[in-house]
Formats: structure tokens, sequence, C-alpha cells
């Protein structure tokens, strides 16, 4: 995966001199909803993505991240982690162009999900790769020409058997511009 991101990385460079790129990384927390809320905790987490700027207003980019749930009832020693690994590719629509900048997205693509059970010093894991999207809404706030703030909110609705699993990630990080101006 390294790999692909350096080469994505690579080939937007080599699209344009004057073009943009954003590389981001942040935390946040996981907000589990519905049947996925019912058996587990709030998570914990973060990732990195990076944008290429097709112009002032619109992104394209990848995003790879990481959360990390508990579940709620423990029953009979047991331990119960679950754990998810969003790659997705992303758009995003920024309503300004400098300062404050809020912007509406979508990310698509696929969630790596892992459960593991721990009971009475065994341990049992399964793992699944799923399709997924998450709406965001967030905004950017620059420092300089070169960094800032990325704040943002995405509701992850992640197709699996029987009912979906779905959280809202809310996300606090820094962002970095490349090129450009």
């Amino acid at each position: 995966m390294k790999k692909v991101l350096l080469a994505l990385v690579v080939v937007m460079f080599a699209l344009s001199a004057n073009a943009q790129l954003k590389i981001g990384v942040g935390g946040g927390v996981a907000l589990p909803m519905g049947d996925f809320g019912d058996g587990f905790k709030m998570g914990f987490g973060g990732g990195a993505a990076g944008k290429y700027m097709l112009n002032e207003k619109l992104a394209l980019g990848l995003n790879l991240g990481y959360y990390s749930f508990t579940a709620k009832d423990e029953a009979g020693g047991s331990d119960v982690k679950f754990s998810i690994m969003p790659i997705t590719a992303l758009v995003n629509y920024y309503f300004a162009t400098e300062g404050f900048k809020p912007y509406v997205g979508a990310d698509l693509g696929f969630y790596a999900c892992k459960s593991k059970v721990s009971v009475l010093g065994m341990d049992v894991s399964a793992t699944a790769t799923k399709l997924g999207f998450a709406p965001t809404l967030g905004f950017e706030y620059g420092f300089s020409d070169k960094m800032g703030l990325d704040v943002n909110a995405k509701y992850h609705y992640i197709t699996t058997e029987g009912s979906s699993t779905s959280y809202v990630g809310i996300n606090l990080g820094l962002v970095f511009t490349l090129g450009g101006k």
C-alpha cells in the first residue's frame, strides 16, 4: 500500500508543477451507530490523507485510517476487540478558497475489519474486507499558506451481512500544502 501511495504522489507532481497536493494526518473518536453501537463502546483512531487539488475548490485523493473498538459487555471473562481500517478514495468540494474553508465530501472504498475474542487465554480472530462509503462535512483553517487545521465528521457506512456496520468519526488533524502558489 505504501508503494501505491508513493506512486500516486509522484504522478500528481508530474501532472502539474502549479498544482497543489495536500497531505494530512490526524486522530479522532468513532461513535458506533445502530446495531454496532449496541455492542461496542466509542472507538479511537486516526489516519492520513493525500489530496490532489484539481482546482481551488475540488480535490481528489486517498484516505488510510485505523480505528479500534472494545465490546460494551464482556461476559465470562472474555475480551472482545474490533478494528476497522478504511482504505478509500475521496472527493471534497470547498466552499471558500482562503482562511476558513468549509467543505463537503464523500469517501468510497474498502474497509478491512478484524474481530478478536480472547477467552480463557485463547484467541480467536476473523477478518473480512467490505465495501463502504462515508459522506463528510468539515472545514480547513489555514495558519499559513503551507499548513492548516482540518476538522471533519464522517458517517461511515460499511456493507455487512445481516445489518450494516456504521459509525460517526469526528476527526482533528493538520494539513500540509505542497506545491502550487
